[in-house]
C-alpha cells in the first residue's frame, strides 16, 4: 500500500462546514485525514477500523500496537467506551476539559475486547473543528500527531500537505 494515497487534505480555515463533511465522510469510510488540533496538526482516523489504524501506521512508519490518543466530545461518550465509577472520577474530569489534557483511563469490558487492551488516553479538546466533528461522530476519533515516527511533528497545513501528499 503505498501511503501517500491514505491521506486526505483540506483546509479547515477556508471551508469550516465542508472540511467537517469531509472529515466525517472520510472517517466513516475508513480513510485518514490532517486537520488541526488544540495542540498541533493530527492524523485523524476511525478507531474501530482496523484498516484506517494500519494506514496510520504505515504513513507514519510506526510499528501497530502503539496507542493513539483518542478525541471526544463529551463525557457522555466517553461513558460508552470506559468504567466510571466514581463522582471524583467525574469531577476531575469535567474540570480538566475541554483542554489539550489527555486522561489515560480503564477500559469497559466491550471496549476492552476491540481494542485488546485495557486502558486508553481520551482527551475533549478545546478546538472548534474537533468537537463539532467528534460531537457529529458521537465516537472516538483516534488521532497522532503528523510526522514520521522518530521526527518532529509539523504544525504547518502547507507543509503537511508537502511532506503527505
Amino acid at each position: 500500500m503505498n501511503s501517500t494515497k491514505n491521506i486526505d487534505f483540506f483546509c479547515v480555515e477556508d471551508e469550516f462546514e465542508n472540511s467537517i463533511i469531509k472529515a466525517k465522510k472520510i472517517y466513516l469510510e475508513g480513510g485518514v485525514f490532517v486537520y488541526p488540533t488544540d495542540t498541533i496538526y493530527g492524523l485523524g482516523a476511525n478507531p474501530f477500523n482496523e484498516e484506517a489504524l494500519e494506514k496510520v501506521n504505515e504513513i507514519k512508519g510506526r510499528h501497530e500496537g502503539k496507542n493513539y490518543i483518542l478525541l471526544i466530545d463529551s463525557i457522555d461518550t466517553l461513558s460508552k467506551y470506559v468504567e466510571l465509577n466514581s463522582e471524583k472520577h467525574l469531577d476531575f474530569l469535567q474540570s480538566i476539559w475541554p483542554n489539550p489534557v489527555s486522561v489515560v483511563l480503564k477500559l469497559n469490558k466491550k471496549t476492552c475486547s476491540i481494542f485488546q487492551t485495557d486502558t486508553a488516553a481520551f482527551r475533549i479538546p478545546n478546538h472548534r473543528f474537533c468537537h463539532k466533528l467528534t460531537a457529529e461522530l458521537h465516537m472516538p476519533i483516534d488521532t497522532t500527531s503528523v510526522n514520521k515516527t522518530g521526527s518532529p511533528p509539523i504544525n504547518n497545513h502547507e507543509i503537511n500537505k508537502k511532506e503527505f501528499s
